[in-house]
């Protein structure tokens, strides 16, 4: 009984995982559309980071053009950041305003751009075109705003 108690978990973890679907992210600049398994989903909006120049800024919207977040890019030096590979301690990160009830925000590290793209997706921050309450909700509990308060400490 045992054994097939075990055979049988297996199958079900094995078949859980293979029902997993591959996230497949693109990005046209040209329309500022991403696409999700080749099916658009929302769209972007670049412009200059004020703050800092050379790096961008950028508006997430619907497909419908409603606004529905703000990347705004940060950037500090930190000298217990260090390292042989970041040798001035730099931290760069993008500060997620949503544009909710709420005005929520996060913090997420700063990524090649199509990666930060699929974390949007991926935690389901987007459904029909509005921002998901509960998506959000999570969402600012996981990433919350870890960069600006070492940042303050320090």
């Amino acid at each position: 009984m045992r054994k097939f108690l075990s055979i049988l978990i297996c199958l079900v973890a094995l078949g859980a995982s293979a029902q997993k679907e591959k996230v497949e992210v693109d990005y046209d600049k040209k329309t500022g559309i991403v696409t999700v398994n080749e099916s658009p989903v929302f769209k972007v909006v670049e412009e200059k980071s004020s703050a800092f120049p050379g790096m961008k800024d950028y508006t997430i919207e619907s497909m419908e053009g409603k606004k529905l977040m703000i990347l705004i890019y940060n950037s500090y030096k930190d000298y217990h950041e260090v390292s042989q590979y970041n040798k001035d301690g730099s931290v760069s990160y993008y500060e997620i305003a949503f544009l909710n009830e709420n005005k929520d925000k996060a913090e997420v590290r700063f990524n090649f751009f199509k990666s930060i793209m699929k974390l949007l997706y991926t935690n389901d921050l987007i459904k029909d075109g509005k921002l998901d309450k509960d998506a959000v909700d999570v969402f600012v509990m996981k990433n919350g705003s870890k960069f600006s308060e070492l940042r303050d400490r320090r």
